[in-house]
């Protein structure tokens, strides 16, 4: 063989192997706003079950037993802290000195017990009512990340050629031990077995 023998050969086919894209540093990755959003959810979700829980758990006082702490509270400090929740219903939620948490619904026009309140108790504060939009906000707010996730999951499963949806339908066989296998004794003279 010559030097132009192993000119006019042509090369052998090489596997077309691409390599994989460079990531361009410029490109914003967005992993870090699903993250800030599930923070986000996790902290509102926090807030109502903390919410639901003070209220829950606080001691129910009647209106004269209210109105005798009340009274002496100027003198003895028995009531810490108090808020009047505007709302169909007023409610006062308060701590007294023990840490014990109450509740107490006073009717809407009492002018009386809000001027002893504010003359007694000098951690008072007024909860504005909440609109009927943002309780329908927080009351959907759940179900609505829970659609916003499956619809995050199946757009996710799609880019991958929508695999994450098929756990069901494998292709594997159930293989029987009863039944008959092929064993090299039984080809031992088949001259294909000997290559």
């Amino acid at each position: 063989m010559t030097n132009s023998d192993f000119n006019n050969k042509p090369n052998p086919k090489r596997p077309n192997r691409r390599m994989p894209p460079k990531k361009d540093p410029k490109q914003v990755n967005n992993n870090w706003l699903v993250w800030v959003i599930l923070g986000f959810i996790a902290l509102i979700m926090l807030g109502q079950t903390e919410s639901m829980t003070s209220t829950s758990t606080a001691k129910k006082l009647t209106y004269s037993e209210f109105y005798s702490i009340l009274l002496s509270n100027k003198e003895t400090g028995d009531i810490t802290k108090l808020e009047l929740v505007e709302s169909a219903e007023n409610t006062l939620l308060g701590t007294l000195s023990d840490g014990t948490s109450f509740k107490l619904n006073i009717p809407n026009k009492d002018e009386a017990i809000l001027n002893l309140i504010r003359e007694n108790v000098t951690n008072f504060s007024v909860v504005p009512p909440q609109t009927f939009w943002s309780q329908m906000f927080f009351s959907f707010m759940p179900i609505i990340i829970f659609l916003f996730f499956i619809w995050f999951i199946s757009h996710r499963g799609s880019q991958m050629g929508n695999k994450i949806w098929s756990f069901g339908k494998s292709k594997a066989k159930i293989s029987n031990k009863n039944k008959d296998q092929v064993t090299f004794k039984d080809v031992a003279g088949v001259d294909e077995a000997k290559e």
